[in-house]
């Protein structure tokens, strides 16, 4: 038996119910052969409960698909900025998930705000979702007079021209229990499509993005700030994040290495004497 975990908070986190269902899950951890964690604090979280370590590794759930989250050609790139009503000289900054609260969307416009003020280009917010949060952002950026474009939530397949049309992604996540980011796969799709990631230290955001991006603390809008100016100032510098990004989005986040991985997790567990012993170190490829 192999089980998947997102679980990136421990039980006294969730309050009385998570307290009460660890209960449970402690007497069925010990039926359970190996454990495939979904992010580096799962891991953790499995290892402090008593799971031994060679018992659990970290595979992403899956990944994307090369062929639909790609970039697109230079020419078709301002085709979809054109689409958004985008312009050439505007330096596009990016939001793509649900408008809700935990995600730090005010923290983004706020950064947004102190770049405005302080680079000479111009600077466009373009957000795409749905949530609790879409009439309060609109008026907020009414307000400070922020250029916002508001796109509604779209099918997989139509992100990616959005992802495109992008100058770079941000994920503003905050820590607020139960919400804690478990991967952040906007990361791994706008990295397919050649966009520079940026993204808060909520969760696992930093380990995806690993040195493809920048990394800020979460709820520290100048600190984001200051990643947004970097890349707004600096095409070399950009266009230096979206080969990292590209290249470690092929190398660890498509579905076929994923499937990869998983497999091999599973040929050790049901045919230990064919693949070595379950306790040998595992391949450097799945940490």
């Amino acid at each position: 038996m192999v089980v998947f975990s997102w679980d990136n908070l421990f039980p006294w986190e969730l309050g009385t119910k998570g307290k009460a269902l660890e209960h449970v899950a402690k007497f069925n951890r010990q039926f359970i052969d190996f454990f495939i964690a979904g992010n580096a604090a799962a891991r953790e979280i499995l290892l402090a409960k008593g799971v031994p370590a060679d018992k659990v590794e970290v595979v992403p759930q899956f990944g994307i698909d090369p062929e639909k989250f790609f970039p697109f050609t230079s020419e078709k790139r301002h085709s979809s900025r054109e689409e958004l009503g985008v312009s050439r000289d505007e330096f596009a900054i990016g939001y793509v998930g649900k408008f809700m609260e935990e995600k730090g969307l005010f923290d983004l416009i706020e950064a947004v705000n102190i770049l405005r003020s302080t680079s000479q280009r111009k600077v466009v917010l373009v957000m795409m979702g749905k949530g609790e949060l879409e009439q309060a952002i609109r008026s907020t950026c009414s307000k400070v007079g922020r250029r916002l474009v508001l796109l509604p939530a779209r099918r997989n397949d139509q992100v990616v021209a959005v992802m495109n049309a992008l100058d770079v992604l941000v994920l503003p996540t905050y820590t607020k229990p139960p919400i804690k980011e478990q991967f952040g796969r906007v990361l791994i799709e706008a990295m397919g499509c050649g966009v520079p990631v940026i993204g808060s230290d909520s969760g696992d955001i930093p380990n995806v993005i690993g040195n493809a991006g920048l990394v800020f603390r979460e709820r520290n809008h100048k600190e984001l700030a200051e990643c947004l100016r970097s890349c707004c100032d600096s095409e070399s510098f950009r266009l230096e994040l979206r080969e990292r990004g590209l290249e470690r989005a092929l190398r660890k986040y498509t579905n076929e290495e994923i499937a990869t991985q998983t497999m091999q997790i599973y040929e050790r567990v049901s045919c230990p004497a064919a693949s070595g012993s379950i306790s040998e170190p595992f391949p450097s490829s799945l940490v």
